[in-house]
């Protein structure tokens, strides 16, 4: 189609997105992903330009960090890990967070930082809960 045309299919995409945004007709995460479907049948982008801009690099790292840290809360293995820190370590304030460095560390070796601040936040959870 035409620029104009093409300009008024980006228009109406982006006013339906911020309907459901403001809305909240549908879930959020559902919401934001409206465009990635409508940007190619109204033409105005194809599917493949629109994934690249949805699925770059650092989406595709915070989306597996933030399933790692789901895994990991929902095996209980973040519970599993803080019993340890407090079995080994004791109830001290300086032992409980010498245990919490050394386990970010361990991670940190091994993992993004992101995805080891997400996997540490269900184990802090879990000591406090258990203190």
């Amino acid at each position: 189609g035409t620029i104009k045309e093409r300009s008024r299919g980006k228009g109406e995409v982006i006013a339906t997105t911020a309907i459901f945004w403001c809305t909240e007709a549908m879930p959020l995460a559902i919401t934001a992903l409206v465009p990635s479907v409508l940007f190619p049948l109204v033409g105005t982008m194809t599917a493949g330009a629109v994934s690249k801009l949805y699925w770059n690099d650092i989406s595709m790292l915070m989306l597996g960090t933030f399933m790692m840290a789901q895994a990991v809360e929902s095996c209980g293995l973040h519970r599993r890990i803080a019993l340890g820190i407090l079995s080994l370590l004791g109830r001290s304030e300086a032992l409980l967070l010498l245990g919490t460095i050394l386990v970010t560390w361990k991670q940190s070796m091994f993992l993004s930082n992101t995805a080891t601040t997400a996997m540490m936040l269900p184990i802090i959870g879990a000591i406090i809960d258990s203190l």
